[in-house]
């Protein structure tokens, strides 16, 4: 009786190395494809500086609102920026359209204006 050859069976012992990184790769490719087509809406409230109290009703804004104003055109004025604003909304109100306006101005946009006392409508309705 003849002893039985050693049989030596090859395994592929990098093919599941392969077949991970190929299954990262498309992984990878689906989720940056997902990535790429979803759409992002960010919404920026910037409230204006309190105002005076026992002044008139509808004050001009403060000195602090200017600068709070123009550090605001700096911050996202940039019309080349990717992610730069699509549109600007203000309430009716002066402060507001005053601390709004060196961003408009510099986007070249104009807001688009809505009545303070129907912030909750306006809100549900962008």
């Amino acid at each position: 009786m003849e002893a039985p050859g050693i049989t030596r069976h090859r395994r592929p012992f990098l093919a599941p190395l392969w077949v991970s990184l190929l299954a990262l790769l498309l992984l990878a490719g689906i989720a940056w494809t997902v990535y790429r087509s979803g759409t992002t809406t960010v919404v920026l409230l910037v409230r204006p500086v309190e105002k005076t109290p026992g002044t008139i009703d509808d004050p001009p804004v403060s000195p602090e609102g200017e600068a709070r104003a123009q550090r605001l055109a700096q911050m996202f004025g940039d019309p080349a920026a990717a992610s730069g604003l699509d549109v600007i909304y203000e309430s009716d109100d002066r402060r507001a359209q005053q601390t709004v306006a060196p961003l408009a101005e510099r986007l070249h946009r104009a807001p688009v204006v809505f009545k303070a006392g129907e912030a909750r409508a306006a809100a549900a309705r962008f």
